[in-house]
């Protein structure tokens, strides 16, 4: 989990368990002391969207078109109703220890869907 500071990754960018070890509790107290957006969010200030999916064979199934629906409409409209950015919106992987994968390609700014634009309204990259 790279660690946020002034724009920049700390480290190169090398995920702080490579560096310092598997130490979670280490990793929260670090992280909470900044103000964001000098670290990622954590539970205290921040929303997470749990979608199901299967892990089977060492990589998770694919969004059916209705999740990714759901996904970018509700993404947009909390984007809209908070004043954040595509900054402001991470993988799940990339903000906690998970499995590698998880949350990864979910969100997809003002992707299309079956021909039909999913985040309406919302902003677009």
């Amino acid at each position: 989990m790279p660690l946020r500071g002034g724009g920049n990754l700390f480290g190169g960018g090398i995920p702080l368990a490579e560096k310092r070890g598997f130490n979670p509790t280490a990793t929260h107290n670090h992280e909470k002391a900044k103000q964001y957006p000098q670290r990622y969010p954590l539970n205290e200030d921040s929303v997470g969207i749990e979608v199901v999916a299967r892990h089977v064979d060492g990589s998770w199934e694919a969004p059916t078109a209705a999740q990714t629906v759901a996904i970018n409409r509700l993404v947009g409209i909390l984007q809209q109703q908070y004043g954040l950015g595509e900054q402001d919106v991470y993988a799940h992987d990339v903000v906690s220890y998970k499995t590698l994968g998880e949350g990864a390609g979910l969100y997809q700014p003002a992707a299309v869907v079956d021909n039909e634009r999913v985040q309406q309204g919302g902003p677009s990259r």
